[in-house]
């Protein structure tokens, strides 16, 4: 189970100020195996008329792949940041201290 914390589209203007892309941001507490793959081209498939929203919704819904979704393509996919919950002293190894 991975919990979604956000996802969605955005325009970019590029750098020449003519060439607009569009960009799929996701944050979620972790990641299986292709899953932000799989989500963007469910995404194009709806977006290009493939794929019903109910489908995609229906998907989501029951936790269960959609058949024949598009797999989108590695290239592009970027790892823009990892974050760790900050360190407790319930969490650390005994004898070991949280540092200010």
């Amino acid at each position: 189970m991975r919990t979604v914390i956000r996802s969605g589209w955005e325009e970019v203007v590029d750098w020449d100020g003519t060439t607009r892309l569009l960009v799929y941001r996701i944050e979620a507490d972790a990641f299986l195996k292709h899953m932000v793959r799989r989500i963007v081209g469910a995404l194009v498939d709806v977006g290009m008329g493939r794929s019903a929203v109910d489908a995609l919704a229906e998907s989501f819904a029951r936790a269960k792949l959609m058949p024949k979704a598009t797999v989108a393509p590695p290239q592009g996919l970027v790892l823009e940041c990892v974050t760790y919950p900050s360190p407790s002293a319930e969490t650390l190894a005994p004898g070991m201290q949280v540092s200010e």
